[in-house]
C-alpha cells in the first residue's frame, strides 16, 4: 500500500500519508504503539534525510565489530540475535539498523536493542511472554528483556565489520558462510532498505544505490546456511562469531 511521510527541514513536525489520506491522530494511541512508529520507520526516514543508511536488519557486537543480520520476514534475525546476545554479544539493534558512513568505513548506531520475539520462541528461552512490553498493541510479539542477554552499554557507533543474509534453512547439516557474488550483493543490499513501504524517491535512487556499492568496497556480505531446529542454534552463533571464510 503506497504511503508517504513529510518530515519539516526542522523535524518538529510528521505527517504521516496512508493510500493518499492524512492519518489523523488518535488521543486514545498507546505509548508503545507510539514508540514503535517513530523509533521505526519515522526514525528510518529522518535518518534518510541526514545521509544515513536505514536497513532492515539487526545488529550485535562481536569483537568490536558490527554483525548485520538481514533476511525476509520469519527467516528468524531476531531469534538468532537472541542467541548472540545469550551467548555474550551485545545487542545493537534489532528490525532497524541504521549505518553511517565515516572516512573509517561504515558504523552503525545502536538502536532498538531489545530482540523482538513472538511467544513461542521466547518460550523456547525460557521466558514468560505475559511478563515482556508488548512491540504493539496488535501484534503478539513482545520485547525480550532479561539480564542474561546482553545489550550494548556503549553511547557511541561500531564499525560494520559483516552483513549475513539469512535464507531459508536446511533440514540438516552444519552451519555454513558463503560470501555473496557482488553481483548479487548489490541487489540484496538494496532490498533491505528500510522502511520497505516507504521507498526511495526516484531522485534518492541515485545516492543511496552508490552509498550501497561503497559498502560492499569495505564491508564482506555473506550468505549464512542454517540447519533448522533448535540445537543448532549454538553452533550457529559459534559461527556467526567466528572467522570469515576464505
Amino acid at each position: 500500500m503506497p504511503a508517504e511521510c513529510l518530515i519539516t527541514p526542522d523535524g518538529a513536525s510528521v505527517t504521516l500519508f496512508w493510500a493518499g489520506r492524512m492519518a489523523e491522530p488518535d488521543d486514545g494511541a498507546l505509548p508503545q504503539d507510539l514508540a514503535s512508529l517513530f523509533l521505526g520507520p519515522v526514525l528510518a526516514l529522518v535518518a534518510r534525510r541526514l545521509g544515513r543508511l536505514p536497513l532492515h536488519a539487526a545488529a550485535a557486537v562481536s569483537g568490536g565489530e558490527a554483525v548485520l543480520i538481514s533476511g525476509p520476514s520469519g527467516a528468524g534475525k531476531s531469534t538468532l540475535l537472541a542467541a548472540l546476545a545469550r551467548a555474550g554479544c551485545p545487542v545493537l539493534a534489532d528490525d532497524q539498523a541504521i549505518l553511517d558512513e565515516t572516512p573509517d568505513g561504515f558504523h552503525v548506531y545502536r538502536g532498538q536493542d531489545r530482540p523482538r520475539l513472538l511467544p513461542d520462541t521466547l518460550a523456547q528461552f525460557g521466558l514468560d511472554p505475559v511478563s515482556l512490553p508488548r512491540v504493539w498493541s496488535i501484534t503478539p510479539k513482545r520485547r525480550l528483556e532479561s539480564p542474561d542477554f546482553v545489550v550494548h552499554d556503549g553511547a557511541g557507533d561500531v564499525p560494520v565489520g559483516r552483513i549475513l543474509l539469512l535464507g531459508p534453512r536446511t533440514g540438516g547439516g552444519s552451519p555454513g558462510l558463503r560470501r555473496v557474488p557482488p553481483v548479487a550483493a548489490l541487489p540484496a543490499l538494496e532490498a533491505m532498505l528500510h522502511p520497505a513501504f516507504l521507498p526511495p524517491r526516484p531522485w534518492e535512487r541515485a545516492t543511496l544505490f552508490r552509498r550501497l556499492a561503497r559498502i560492499l568496497e569495505d564491508v564482506p556480505v555473506l550468505y549464512l546456511d542454517r540447519p533448522d531446529g533448535w540445537d543448532a542454534l549454538e553452533a550457529t552463533c559459534d559461527l556467526v562469531r567466528g572467522p570469515l571464510p576464505s
